[in-house]
């Protein structure tokens, strides 16, 4: 066996230095001696580096994995043991070599290969052992998932003003839609008063009797503007909106879940199906039900609505009031259904 050492090549020489006990093999474990044990004379001596040291056994500086190696033995090097301890025996092999190895990885003498001659291999280049470079994963996924953990953080944080932003913007769109329907009625009456023709009126001559009274003639009907589109969604979404507070208050509960549309998507992530069947326990379990809906603030985009308002409950067993939002679209048949309920 040649003998080779990285990184500059030695005459073969007496090594000494500490390998894992964990890496050597003895009789005294076959017959079932602690693996770890103080110095002492037991395992001192020459021995052979195991077979199952593949591809060779690391020589470190110190007794421990995270220490770098020097060298690395081949099966079959005779090392001299000087020291075990804690499963690191410390050895000297041909070449000049000395350190600590791992002891499960020596052998008796002529009980592994029988081979005499010693090899030496380089150190490996990749440089800390397997055990160092866990740590650093290790340490790696900590940051990863600390980092994963502020991501979150940030993307709850924005969604959350996104949420803001978008309920402030819907409550303004809901103003100007609001103005813009005043503003067109106020249009409509200024147009039907300008179409009115002045009552004719004759003053009474004085002394003289006053003559007969002229009778006004007919007016003309005034030509009414036509309602603009928007103006009419906004009327059915607010319709539709107090009819199921009515249904709800009347407990029909046919009639009640008739409003909401197929892909309708609970608040709660739960199933269209178990969603109504809750709904048709909980209107059903009182004996009265009294829904009121106060600032109701609509906005409505195409086929698209949006409504909000103060939502008051009161039942013989349960009363609430809270802030809440629902999302109707204009179905095929021209109704609108809610696909969508909040509570803010």
């Amino acid at each position: 066996m040649t003998a080779r050492r990285s990184p500059r090549p030695d005459t073969i020489r007496s090594v000494r230095g500490w390998v894992c006990a964990l890496a050597l093999t003895s009789s005294s474990l076959a017959l079932g001696a602690p693996l770890l044990q103080e110095s002492g004379p037991e395992g001192v001596g020459e021995r052979s580096v195991s077979a199952a040291a593949q591809p060779c056994l690391n020589v470190r500086t110190k007794p421990s994995y995270r220490a770098l190696p020097t060298a690395c033995l081949e099966a079959g090097t005779r090392v001299t043991v000087s020291v075990v301890s804690g499963g690191w025996s410390q050895i000297s092999a041909p070449g000049d070599v000395s350190g600590w190895v791992g002891t499960r990885f020596l052998v008796d003498e002529g009980s592994d290969s029988g081979r005499e001659t010693a090899a030496i291999a380089p150190a490996p280049e990749s440089g800390p052992a397997g055990t160092e470079v866990d740590h650093r994963l290790a340490d790696a996924a900590i940051k990863i998932a600390a980092l994963e953990a502020e991501l979150t953080e940030r993307v709850r944080a924005l969604t959350a003003e996104r949420d803001s932003l978008a309920r402030e913007l819907a409550r303004t769109e809901a103003q100007v839609l609001y103005l813009m329907a005043d503003l067109e009625k106020t249009r409509a009456e200024l147009m039907r008063l300008k179409g009115i023709p002045p009552k004719l009126v004759i003053p009474e001559p004085e002394p003289e009797p006053a003559p007969p009274a002229v009778e006004p003639e007919p007016e003309e009907p005034a030509e009414e503007l036509p309602i603009s589109p928007e103006a009419i969604a906004l009327e059915e979404v607010v319709g539709t909106v107090l009819a199921w507070a009515r249904a709800w208050s009347e407990q029909r509960v046919d009639d009640y879940l008739a409003f909401y549309s197929d892909a309708f998507r609970p608040p709660g992530g739960e199933g269209l199906e178990s969603w109504a069947a809750l709904r048709r326990e909980r209107l059903a379990a009182p004996s009265s039900i009294q829904v009121t809906l106060d600032q109701i603030v609509p906005v409505v985009r195409g086929d698209r609505a949006g409504v909000t308002f103060v939502q008051s409950y009161t039942s013989d067993t349960f009363s609430d009031s809270v802030s809440k939002t629902l999302v109707l679209e204009r179905a095929a048949s021209g109704d609108w259904q809610i696909v969508e309920e909040r509570v803010e």
